[in-house]
Formats: C-alpha cells, structure tokens, sequence
C-alpha cells in the first residue's frame, strides 16, 4: 500500500532529478545570455480543483509539480534546503546571481526564519525552471517575466460540493472551505504582503465551474505557448 511518506519520498526524487538537470544546462556553455525558463505558478480557492488541474499540466510537459506540502518540506528539511541552493551555486549565470542577491532577508515579518527560507526555495526553482508550483505565495512574489500566474476559483457552492466528495462524513464542509480560504490568504499576507484575491495579479483567472479540468489545462498549454512565441519576438 502506498504510504503519504513514500508518496513525499518519490516527489522529492524527482525534484533531486529535476535539479540536476537544470544543473548540468546551466553548466553548458554560451555565447548569449541565459533567461530562466518558465515556471507555472498556481494560485487557487479551496475546492476549485487547482490541484488536480496543476498535475494534469505537469504530467503533460513531463515537469515536476511542487505543491505546497513539498514546498514547505523543502523551506523546513535543513539538507533538502542546502542541496537545492547548492545546486545553484555550483555555477550560476549573471540572472541568477543578481536574482538571489537582489532577494533581501526581511526580518521584520511575522515567522521571518521560516519566510525567509520558503521564499528562497520558491525562487531557487523559479531560477531552474521547467516546473509547476501550486501555493505557497508562489504566484505572488515570483518575477512575472518568466512566470505563469494561474488562478482557480469557483462559487462557492461548487466549491462546497466538490469537498463535500473529499472530506471525511461529519465535517462542517463550508466551515471548512471557508477557513481553508481564509488561512491561505492570511498566510499570502502575512509573509509577502499581497492580495491573492487581487485579479491584477494573475496572467490567467479561470472559474472551474464553466471548465472541464482537461479544459483548463489545455487553456493552461495554449498560454505556454503564446509565451514562449511571445518570448522569440522579443528577444
């Protein structure tokens, strides 16, 4: 039987993978300046489904998905955490430099230890790129130049029914709803002072009630695309 712990030990497997090889092509050499790749940064109420839609995405691309679970266990895991800025230091290009040196250590926010390191993490894997984020403030404070900002939102009773299908029998579902929104936003707020109700926050807003989630995740790849064409043009 597959245990929560083994299902943590294969996603971090396959972050270790993922930095890697975004390791070994910083290394290669060039004659033109390098610029991160994507990162697919999601945002979402509690029972709209970002999740889920986030994974289909991921196994689409053949990215690693890290969720907000994996991403606190990184910021808090001492040898995870130095293993992956490791990585980065091994031999990083100019952007990367001046964007870990341009990320200042604020201690003058509620939980700094922990929000000094959680925002670290979120731009060491927007720095290697290729990856999907779902939470942890990602969508908020990581450089909208080479970030995909995703926000899933749903009424509420949609919402309600969906965790209705998902939490045990018992629980009050719209208290849970609720205060799971509520506990998000206050996070966001409290250790990156942003709004993640704000629509001008986001590329992209999509209510999961109007779409299939296949849907979503195809609007989702039709938005990477138009970026990267975007990204030839300009460049």
């Amino acid at each position: 039987m597959t245990t929560y712990a083994s299902t943590r030990g294969v996603a971090l497997e396959r972050a270790y993978k993922h930095w890697r090889e975004r390791g070994a092509l910083l290394e290669l050499p060039s004659t033109q300046p390098t610029a991160p790749p994507l990162t697919i940064a999601i945002s979402r109420e509690t029972g709209a489904g970002g999740t889920s839609i986030a994974e289909e995405i991921a196994a689409e691309l053949g990215w690693p998905l890290y969720d907000r679970e994996l991403v606190a266990q990184i910021a808090e895991d001492t040898g995870v955490h130095t293993e992956l800025l490791e990585k980065l230091d091994e031999k990083k290009p100019n952007w990367l430099t001046d964007c870990l040196e341009g990320f200042s250590d604020h201690k003058n926010i509620s939980g700094a230890a922990f929000a000094i390191r959680l925002r670290k993490i979120l731009f060491a894997l927007y720095c290697h790129g290729n990856c999907v984020i779902v939470g942890r403030g990602a969508a908020q404070i990581l450089p909208p130049k080479h970030t995909l900002r995703v926000r899933f939102v749903a009424p509420k009773n949609a919402r309600i029914a969906r965790m209705s299908e998902l939490l045990d029998p018992g629980v009050d579902v719209e208290q849970a709803v609720l205060q799971s929104d509520k506990d998000r936003e206050s996070f966001v707020k409290s250790y990156f002072f942003k709004d993640p109700n704000s629509h001008t926050g986001y590329d992209l807003t999509l209510d999961t009630s109007r779409f299939s989630h296949a849907g979503c995740a195809e609007i989702i790849l039709s938005a990477i695309k138009a970026h990267h064409e975007n990204a030839k043009v300009s460049s």
